[in-house]
């Protein structure tokens, strides 16, 4: 005679994916801020302007944060505070943005120039796919077979 145990075997293989899908949502996080641009507080103003006030270095990099997600299916969450925090400009150094007429991307000669993507959060999550995988597929071999 042969016992099947479905739903205890689903409740092995949730907990086992579970605990990869923090494992690798930790290291999405870190590879994000290695690979996240940092930048500087140089920028031309011309005689008469304000000095500009820059963000901070790293500011961008530092806001790199990983949740266990609210939705039903659970699952965690690698992300950047965007709209309506320090770091909204998020969208313009993952994606890029085009050549625009205000001075946020015009330089002291009166070039006009386009944002250039710089991925990061992409890259990282490309970077990690395999290894949650691999990391589901060895908790589970580790509780069922040894």
């Amino acid at each position: 005679m042969i016992e099947w145990h479905g739903a205890k075997i689903l409740r092995q293989a949730r907990s086992a994916t579970q605990s990869s899908e923090k494992q690798s949502a930790r290291r999405i996080e870190k590879e994000a801020k290695r690979l996240c641009p940092k930048g500087s507080l140089k920028r031309g103003v011309k005689p008469g302007q304000k000095s500009w006030k820059g963000r901070k270095p790293g500011k961008l990099r530092d806001a790199i944060r990983a949740k266990p997600s609210k939705f039903k299916d659970g699952g965690w969450i690698v992300y950047v505070p965007g709209q309506g925090s320090d770091t909204y400009y998020v969208r313009w150094v993952e994606l890029g943005a085009p050549a625009r007429s205000d001075q946020q991307w015009q330089d002291d000669k009166g070039h006009i120039y386009p944002v250039p993507r710089q991925p990061f959060l992409r890259p990282a999550l490309e970077h990690e796919k395999r290894k949650f995988l691999w990391g589901v597929k060895r908790e589970l071999f580790r509780r069922w077979i040894g």
